[in-house]
């Protein structure tokens, strides 16, 4: 696993203050505060191909889990969900600098490849899962079961980035801002945020804000985990949807995993798979309650 821990906190603050320097020289001077509240860390993970003697790493995507005896290989109806990749937390805990996750076990992300769940209907729950667990060791490398797929194993190398959240967010929209600061904010993301070149490449993160790629997710993910169908413009409308929406912005990033010839992994048309969890659930360690929306261009 390769990390600069304070190198990365030292380009993390660097990059903060040149956000705020954006924000205070230009049409977004009125919510200075406001919009620096929203500026998080992320740490990217950038996938490495395999090479000889190198499968040493705990952290991957792809390959095959290495899961302690008390975990065993989740399942969505009647069949076993594909394994996407595992993060084990000890990693990442340098980078992890505002201490949201546990500081030590692993996270196994699985999701159901082929199946149609793109996280808009109540009824795509189960298709993905988020298994965590404290043990660090006695792990086994476990075979795939059949009818799954075997993604090929990549290790991830690490980066610590600032980031604003996606103008199409319901953290923007708190924000109310004029037509001229909402056109501000899209120039800030552009030129001071690494989601400003997110169409260009390929980009995997841990936290943070995502690089969305159509329409609000942190809305999605709280009408549709209330049971409201958002695959159509019907559950926006919906008498309930109102209220629901003020608990939106609750809902923070866990984990995005994009389309990448190293990974080998492509979400409909060159999209990107987010996984997406409730503050209060993540303070609470239940990612059992984790939401998965896939955006696709």
């Amino acid at each position: 696993m390769t990390s600069e821990p304070h190198a990365g906190q030292h380009s993390f603050d660097q990059q903060r203050r040149e956000i705020q320097a954006a924000i205070a020289n230009g049409p977004l001077i009125r919510v200075f505060d406001e919009v620096s509240a929203l500026i998080r860390p992320s740490i990217r993970l950038l996938p490495v191909p395999l090479l000889l003697g190198s499968s040493g790493s705990s952290s991957f995507l792809g390959g095959r889990p290495l899961l302690p005896e008390e975990l065993t290989w989740p399942r969505s109806k009647d069949r076993p969900l594909d394994f996407l990749g595992q993060i084990a937390l000890t990693d990442v805990a340098a980078l992890d600098i505002e201490h949201a996750l546990p500081r030590h076990g692993v996270f196994y992300f699985f999701y159901a490849v082929d199946g149609e769940a793109w996280g808009y209907r109540p009824g795509d729950h189960g298709a993905w899962k988020v298994l965590y667990s404290e043990a660090t060791h006695d792990a086994i490398r476990e075979k795939a079961p059949p009818g799954t797929y075997e993604f090929p194993r990549s290790n991830v190398a690490l980066a610590l980035e600032s980031m604003l959240p996606p103008a199409e967010s319901s953290l923007v929209s708190s924000l109310q801002l004029s037509e001229d600061e909402l056109e501000a904010y899209w120039d800030l993301l552009v030129e001071e945020t690494p989601a400003g070149t997110a169409e260009k490449e390929s980009v995997h993160r841990l936290l943070g804000h995502p690089d969305q790629i159509q329409g609000d997710m942190q809305l999605v993910c709280q009408l549709v985990s209330h049971g409201l169908d958002v695959g159509n413009e019907e559950g926006f409308a919906d008498p309930r949807a109102q209220v629901l929406a003020d608990s939106a912005t609750s809902w923070r990033l866990l984990l995005q995993l994009d389309s990448d010839q190293t990974t080998a992994m492509q979400w409909g048309d060159w999209g990107r798979v987010f996984f997406w969890v409730r503050e209060g659930d993540l303070e609470l360690r239940r990612f059992d309650a984790a939401w998965l929306v896939l955006q696709s261009h």
